[in-house]
């Protein structure tokens, strides 16, 4: 490749830096400027929803910036709720913004305080398990949503990681299940 041929591809390349540079830099300052941006675009992009629980498995990250402090996808943790929802990924409002899951559609509706309380992979088991902090928010309904696609599941794997099933089933039903849930 000859130098006359060479420059406009060194030219383009510099160019492409430059404004690749250019727009980083704008996009950092923009997240200064703006915080629902930088939780967007920020250094906590990556982190995760859910961190590990013993018991649960999982629970709700309450560092995860559309979480409150217990870990639910509320904008702000209540003492007190007129509706609770539990449930699953289809509560939690996986796939849509949070303004568009079902229990922000509910609160806006009733214009009250709906305080949602689902999380991707729960089922009935572990919802059972979060009905005293639903509580404790004093509702005068909670609501519980159950998705039989893959809840019962979710339940089942919940008890096998406990070890609740152990009394229902035989050494080898309960290995394989162990080894199914590993693989």
């Amino acid at each position: 490749m000859t130098l006359h041929r060479a420059k406009p591809l060194v030219f383009s390349a510099l160019l492409l830096f430059i404004s690749l540079s250019i727009a980083e830099l704008s996009l950092r300052l923009l997240g200064l400027a703006i915080p629902e941006v930088d939780a967007l675009i920020g250094p906590r992009r990556d982190m995760t929803r859910v961190i590990p629980h013993p018991l649960l498995g999982h629970v709700g990250n309450p560092e995860f910036f559309e979480h409150d402090a217990r870990g639910f996808r509320n904008k702000r943790s209540v003492d007190r709720a007129h509706v609770v929802a539990l449930g699953d990924s289809h509560t939690y409002g996986t796939g849509v913004d949070a303004a568009d899951a079902w229990p922000s559609v509910l609160a806006r509706q009733l214009d009250e305080v709906v305080y949602n309380m689902g999380l991707g992979g729960y089922g009935a088991a572990h919802n059972a398990e979060n009905v005293m902090t639903a509580l404790s928010l004093k509702p005068e309904h909670v609501v519980f949503a159950l998705y039989p696609g893959n809840d019962f599941y979710d339940d089942f794997r919940f008890a096998m990681r406990n070890g609740r099933l152990a009394a229902l089933t035989s050494v080898e039903e309960a290995e394989k299940a162990a080894a199914l849930e590993r693989d």
